[in-house]
């Protein structure tokens, strides 16, 4: 036996200092033809008859020249194992069609030349794909189909290059995980159309600022995106020349380009938005579709440019948009704001749009120091006009108004005020004319003040009221009005001002015990007990009724009431006359001092805390918890004694 332990011992240590290889085998490069006969290699094989290269582990392939060259059609079979391939030229190329199948993972590199590349068509079925290009295009072949089950990342550094490009067919991409395309001109390009499907995040990045973009497709682009989506794009986001746009996104969208965020030159546009989209560009024109627009989804639009469509628009009532939307209704052409729109270019409006009008809560920001022109207009609906003027901001009418006037916000103060006050705005308006002359007329008149709210200058503003401590900025918005048809328009304008909710606290008595509490806390109170008497309730200075729940709101003062026990007249022997200083003796029975411990039975730091209960409040002489007490001591004390006893027996 101890033989035996001695060499598995020594077998032990023999095996600590051995190391184990498990590194993927290695290869210069490979190349196949139709004509290659059945042969393999340090883990891979090749089938001639099938035409199928089969990893039996990991391989790496490192090439001055190809990696993996075929002169026919080709299949890789990476049956679970990672293929990694870094070359000169071509990583993997192929004269016919190339098929990839197997669960592993896929990452190809080249340095002067498309990273993967067929004659004919690539189809691409692997857990993680990764092609990277300094030379060329990340993916190409007449069409593409990539099934990645995870992640999806392709790279090319060479300007006139695109991540993925089909000479001559359809595109399409299914992705479990997320993708991320970057290319110099083109992320995603094909001569006919294609649909792209991503479980998770999709970044598309094309930096070129002449032929950098996000998506370029002759056909139609179908876009559906589980999470967010992200383009930037030296040119367009996503353009389209015969074809219809459709984007369905669940997460944020943003787009940033110099031209159209989204083109579509002679087809539709449908953006189902369920998230927070923003589309940012220099051009002032955001959305273009040679035909009609539909906007739909829970989420929110902002744009900085033009929804311009050749056809008409629909915008359902649960998407929220902000941006200057153009359209043509068949009859003319026509402009309308749609909600909180900035106008920050005078390029934004036309000279040859018959009507520009303004939707229902809508209201035109023009930004500080720009003179917004919408004289060229034929006609301006004001029926919803609110026009907000930044600050050195001016507007010009033209002949569709005959006087125009300025609310001029003199003064706008907010004070701090403590948690559960109410806030109090001060301000102060009057209204000047083009000239600044101040107006007293009072037939001229300036739209209703709304005040909303935001946690920060720059922030997001809500009517929501905030009442919790903390510091706020409110801005007061005054609106734009029109009267006598649109004779005369007062512009509107608005401030912001900080102001501090402060944490309150109120003196809370119970029973002559006082404590400091959080305003708003609730306070529960549990009914006290005394010896003789029963309980009747809380009243408070007011001799207002209180049970179980308090709301502090103020200073409160509560005091505990009491009913007397009615007393038996008759004793044991039968005696009427009981003597009523035996049977309720005020020192004995009712210890005021004894009884009713201030700083015992209500600490104001433990009996009122701003989310506990208060129990036992005020203690009036209860003998029942003492008897308890001393009974389970003596009880402790008699197991003690017993467990001794039967340790000295030991």
């Amino acid at each position: 036996m101890r033989k035996m332990l001695k060499m598995i011992v020594t077998l032990a240590m023999i095996l600590s200092f051995t190391t184990i290889d498990v590194s993927a085998a290695t290869s210069s490069d490979l190349s196949f033809s139709g004509s290659t006969a059945t042969t393999s290699g340090d883990g891979w094989s090749w089938d001639k008859d099938t035409l199928t290269l089969t990893l039996s582990e990991d391989l790496e392939i490192s090439s001055s020249g190809n990696g993996i060259y075929f002169s026919c059609n080709a299949i890789v079979n990476l049956q679970g194992y990672n293929l990694t391939i870094t070359a000169s030229d071509y990583g993997i190329y192929s004269s016919g069609s190339l098929t990839v199948i197997g669960t592993g993972n896929l990452d190809v590199c080249s340095s002067s030349s498309d990273a993967i590349h067929s004659d004919e068509s690539v189809s691409i079925t692997c857990n993680n794909l990764s092609a990277t290009s300094d030379g060329g295009d990340g993916i190409e072949g007449k069409g593409i189909i990539l099934n990645v089950s995870s992640d999806l990342d392709i790279a090319t550094t060479l300007f006139g290059s695109a991540a993925i490009r089909a000479n001559d067919g359809t595109i399409k991409i299914e992705v479990g995980g997320s993708a991320t395309l970057k290319a110099k001109s083109l992320c995603m390009y094909t001569v006919s159309s294609f649909t792209v499907k991503v479980t998770g995040d999709l970044s598309l990045t094309a930096e070129n600022t002449t032929y950098g973009r996000g998506v370029y497709a002759d056909g139609s682009v179908d876009l559906e995106v589980g999470g967010d989506l992200d383009i930037t794009a030296g040119k367009d986001g996503i353009y389209s020349y015969y074809g219809d746009i459709a984007m369905d996104v669940t997460g944020d969208v943003t787009i940033t380009s110099n031209n159209y965020s989204i083109y579509a030159q002679q087809g539709e546009i449908n953006l189902d938005l369920d998230g927070t989209a923003v589309f940012t560009n220099t051009s002032g024109n955001a959305v273009y579709a040679g035909s009609d627009i539909s906007l739909s989804g829970s989420g929110t639009l902002t744009t900085d440019g033009y929804i311009l469509a050749n056809g008409t628009v629909s915008i359902d009532e649960e998407l929220t948009v902000n941006s200057l939307v153009s359209q043509n209704d068949g009859d003319s052409n026509k402009d309308t704001v749609y909600g909180d729109f900035i106008f920050t270019d005078n390029s934004y409006f036309k000279s040859d749009v018959d009507k520009l009008s303004f939707a229902k809560e809508s209201s035109l920001t023009i930004a500080s120091d720009v003179d917004a022109d919408i004289s060229g207009y034929n006609s301006v609906d004001f029926t919803n006009v609110n026009i907000i003027l930044e600050q050195d901001a001016t507007i010009e009418y033209g002949s569709h108004v005959e006087i125009v006037y300025y609310a001029v916000i003199d003064s706008f103060t907010v004070a701090d005020i403590y948690v559960g006050d109410d806030i109090v705005h001060n301000i102060e308006v009057s209204l000047v004319d083009d000239e600044s002359t101040v107006i007293t007329s009072d037939d001229v008149t300036y739209g209703d003040i709304t005040y909303t709210y935001s946690t920060s200058e720059d922030g997001t503003y809500s009517s929501s009221i905030p009442t919790a401590a903390g510091t706020y900025y409110v801005k007061a918005a005054i609106a734009t009005t029109t009267v006598d048809d649109n004779n005369y328009v007062t512009i509107g304008t608005y401030a912001v001002e900080e102001f501090e909710i402060i944490t309150k606290y109120c003196t809370v008595t119970i029973d002559d015990v006082e404590a400091q509490v959080l305003y708003g806390i609730v306070i529960t109170l549990e009914i006290p007990t005394k010896e003789g008497y029963t309980f009747d309730g809380w009243v408070d200075q007011d001799g207002e009724e209180y049970t179980n729940e308090i709301t502090v709101t103020s200073d409160l003062s509560l005091s505990s009431t009491w009913i007397k026990d009615a007393v038996d007249s008759t004793d044991v022997d039968g005696d009427t006359n009981a003597d009523a200083d035996a049977d309720l003796d005020a020192d004995a029975d009712l210890d005021v001092d004894a009884d009713l411990d201030v700083d015992a039975d209500l600490d104001a730091d433990a009996d009122l805390d701003t989310n506990t209960e208060v129990d036992d409040v005020v203690d009036t002489g209860d003998t029942n918890n003492v008897l308890l007490f001393t009974t389970l001591s003596i009880s402790a004390m008699a197991l003690v004694l017993i467990d001794m006893k039967k340790r000295n027996r030991v």
